[in-house]
């Protein structure tokens, strides 16, 4: 989906100047090649809560889930610059979450923030391996953003309204390198949109809108 450019180099002239990442200046790229360095620690940034709660995203999750009243996974960015010798190895083709699981229903997306050639990138799919998912191989692994129903317990929406509160990320994350933090800016202002991805308000109901 072509998104407005403006979010995109607005996200990445905050990643360089708030958690200086060298986007611009390959002399320090080494400094990303490892694994899991080129995930960087910022989840709740204003800049990030102008993308997710834009319409037009949430417009791609509600058709894939045939309904508006969704939550928005807090996830972070990654640099990944192009890979050279002394670089950790580049990700395989692998899945998130397991394929098989037919009560988890898990819909990903990866908006790149800078433009790149066909050939090129940090995303890769191929669509053929849906055609015959008995044949693949089982392993776990990675994530980016993410939009579905709130479990109903209520722990995954409330843990995530207090980490747009307090600026510490959830706490399944709180291991990475830098991930064990608050962050130095305020709570991001949200829209009508974005508080009730978070969950700090309801969905009306479906005959309600």
């Amino acid at each position: 989906m072509p998104f407005p450019s403006a979010y995109a180099s607005g996200l990445v002239e905050v990643l360089e100047a708030e958690v200086d990442v060298p986007v611009h200046d390959q002399s320090r790229w080494h400094r990303y090649g490892g694994e899991p360095r080129d995930l960087l620690p910022i989840w709740g940034h204003q800049a990030q809560w102008d993308i997710r709660q834009h319409l037009d995203l949430h417009r791609i999750w509600a058709t894939l889930w045939e309904t508006d009243r969704l939550g928005v996974s807090l996830d972070s960015c990654r640099f990944t610059p192009p890979w050279q010798p002394g670089f950790a190895e580049p990700y395989g083709i692998h899945w998130d979450h397991d394929p098989w699981n037919a009560e988890l229903r898990m819909f990903q997306g990866v908006l790149a923030l800078t433009d790149t050639a066909a050939n090129q990138g940090g995303f890769r799919c191929v669509p053929s391996l849906y055609h015959d998912r008995a044949a693949w191989p089982r392993e776990p692994i990675a994530f980016y953003v993410m939009m579905g129903p709130f479990p109903p317990d209520g722990a995954l929406r409330q843990a995530q309204i207090d980490s747009w509160r307090t600026g510490r990320c959830v706490p399944w994350w709180r291991s990475r390198p830098g991930y064990d933090r608050a962050e130095p800016w305020p709570p991001a202002t949200l829209t009508k949109l974005g508080r009730r991805l978070l969950g700090l308000d309801e969905w009306p109901l479906e005959d309600e809108r």
